[in-house]
């Protein structure tokens, strides 16, 4: 959810092509495929800062 979120803002900006989309419909497919997007990339797990904070605590729970 957070991903797709945070990628929801990303998308904003970008404007419709005139000739080939626009109006209500690319709106709410364009809400679905960044769903989708946040989906896969939770899924694939290669977004997050958890390995990161693991070395992190290890090392402080070392000193």
């Amino acid at each position: 959810m957070f991903l797709s979120q945070m990628m929801s803002h990303m998308f904003e900006g970008i404007g419709t092509d005139p000739v080939f989309g626009g109006g209500e419909g690319e709106d709410m497919f364009r809400g679905m495929m960044v769903q989708e997007y946040g989906k896969q990339m939770a899924k694939s797990q290669s977004i997050g800062i958890s390995d990161q904070l693991q070395k992190m605590m290890l090392q402080m729970q070392q000193r």
